[in-house]
């Protein structure tokens, strides 16, 4: 009978014991879910809050005027590059590689498993191992070589596409450092200044953000630096641009 008391007590004790770990195992694992949930929770909802609301820094404050202009704006007019035409267009294309790169590798790989699974032919282990190996190794490892097989067989010119990617790069940094000034003129009611440093060696760009409504007094600074093999010259005129005030308005676009 003692026994028995005991043994209760004892499954009794060890029941308590384990509902106490479980309960610290889940307050552990819901805290954690909302520490990573926190970011995507104030992006989403910054996104549909006004410029005002946001200058107040409130960032887990819910919008006390909704608003998907943000959004509207981002779809339809946002830059990228030269063109300003939203992320749409940026969408459809990664929708178009996206969609048909995965389906048609899925549909081929399934097709080669099965044929796989049911072919043994002679050393069929070791082809399977190589095959297993093969998917460990980084696509990055195999570019190098890609790119001197296409030099080799003159299918592709590196240094052409190189050159073209830094003038590329070079024009969205430049087309960037320009609306950044133009946006925050307009939303600051300030002046602001593009200015092209024409270095042979490291060309850049600098913005100066002035405290007022005249290109005077003492700026913020902020340097842009060009993408390494993009060369710049200066010809007859200014190599500065800017925006001044007022425009009288708040406006972020």
């Amino acid at each position: 009978m003692t026994a028995a008391v005991i043994s209760t007590a004892s499954r009794s004790a060890r029941r308590r014991a384990g509902l106490g770990g479980r309960i610290g195992v889940y307050a552990f694992l819901l805290t954690a879910e909302l520490f990573f949930l926190a970011p995507l929770y104030i992006m989403l909802v910054t996104s549909f809050k006004t410029m005002d609301e946001i200058r107040l820094g409130q960032l887990f404050a819910l919008p006390i005027e909704p608003t998907i202009a943000p959004w509207r704006a981002a779809w339809q007019e946002a830059c990228t590059g030269l063109a300003c035409e939203g992320v749409r267009v940026g969408f459809w294309n990664s929708v178009a590689i996206v969609v048909p790169s995965t389906l048609l590798p899925i549909a081929v790989g399934a097709i080669n498993g099965y044929a796989l699974s049911l072919w043994r032919p002679r050393g069929a282990d070791t082809l399977f191992a190589l095959l297993l190996l093969g998917a460990f190794i980084p696509v990055q490892v195999m570019i190098y070589p890609l790119v001197k097989i296409l030099a080799a067989l003159g299918l592709g010119s590196y240094t052409r596409w190189r050159a073209s990617s830094a003038v590329g790069e070079g024009t969205q940094v430049f087309t960037q450092a320009v609306n950044a000034a133009r946006t925050g003129a307009k939303r600051l009611n300030t002046c602001q200044e593009v200015l092209l440093t024409a270095a042979s060696a490291s060309p850049s760009l600098t913005v100066r953000a002035y405290p007022g409504s005249t290109c005077s007094g003492t700026p913020t600074v902020r340097t842009l630096n060009l993408p390494a093999g993009v060369q710049a010259s200066l010809h007859t005129g200014a190599n500065s641009l800017s925006f001044r005030a007022p425009y009288g308005s708040t406006d972020a676009a």
